[in-house]
């Protein structure tokens, strides 16, 4: 009985170990698998992350690519404008650049104008209040002088200006433009 107990005995220890060591090649083989699914689950999210980069680097693209299309346009229409807006330019050259422009570029460019008129309006209205506020005692003096000089400077500059801008105004009104907004 004692051999029948050591051979039982042997039998289950052996039972054990085989259990133990088949149990620990079934979690190497599980852990390969858990490997797997979790280096699928980094590849997808790298590759929704890499999508991500991509679209951003293609919005990013298409944006600059936009820019750059209007830099263009902006650059050839301001070459087609070579006139500056200014009071200096002369009325011939005024009426020859307009003849050569179409009806976006006439609105463009009285728009400018007004632009620059009603600034310089807007600068005359503080000397004007500067020069009221003079005593009548000394109107005659430096200060005085000085500011009916500027004030004169600037209503002229504003006659000039409104003259050219009468030019395009006209110009775009014979064409069938809209002037709404460029009135004076």
């Amino acid at each position: 009985m004692k051999t029948a107990l050591k051979i039982g005995l042997c039998l289950v220890i052996a039972g054990c170990l085989l259990n133990f060591t088949g149990c620990k090649k079934k979690a190497d083989e599980a852990k390969p698998a858990a490997e797997v699914k979790a280096e699928a689950a980094k590849t997808a999210a790298e590759v929704k992350t890499e999508a991500a980069k991509t679209a951003v680097e293609v919005k990013a693209e298409a944006a600059k690519t936009a820019a750059e299309v209007k830099a263009e346009a902006a650059k050839t229409a301001a070459e087609q404008i070579k006139t500056a807006v200014s009071d200096t330019v002369p009325i011939a050259d005024v009426q020859v650049e307009a003849d050569k422009m179409t009806v976006e570029q006439l609105k463009a460019k009285a728009m400018e104008y007004k632009n620059l008129i009603v600034a310089k309006k807007a600068m005359i209205e503080p000397l004007v209040a500067k020069l009221k506020a003079i005593p009548l005692t000394e109107q005659m003096g430096t200060e005085a002088k000085g500011l009916q000089t500027d004030i004169a400077a600037l209503n002229k500059s504003v006659s000039a200006l409104t003259e050219r801008f009468q030019i395009y105004y006209n110009k775009l009104k014979i064409m069938g433009g809209d002037v709404s907004g460029l009135q004076l």
